[in-house]
């Protein structure tokens, strides 16, 4: 299964970085200027933006996690 296939439709891509123990991909958050950990797979994920700052615009879609080098939003 491709990854487009499991991501909704208008769902933003957030790049991750492996932790530094390897244990979690950590993803930065252009709306929480923080960064999200979650478990290491690629993938859908429901946002936590909003149990920091009140409403996300990443509410209503979450969105999904692709491991790369690189930081930011594609």
């Amino acid at each position: 299964m491709k990854e487009s296939d499991l991501r909704p439709k208008n769902c933003p891509v957030l790049l991750a970085v492996p932790s530094p123990d390897g244990l979690m991909w950590r993803a930065w958050c252009p709306f929480c200027r923080v960064y999200h950990s979650h478990s290491p797979e690629p993938g859908h994920r429901v946002a936590h933006c909003g149990d920091r700052r009140g409403t996300s615009p990443f509410d209503e879609t979450g969105y999904v996690l692709r491991l790369t080098k690189k930081y930011g939003v594609k």
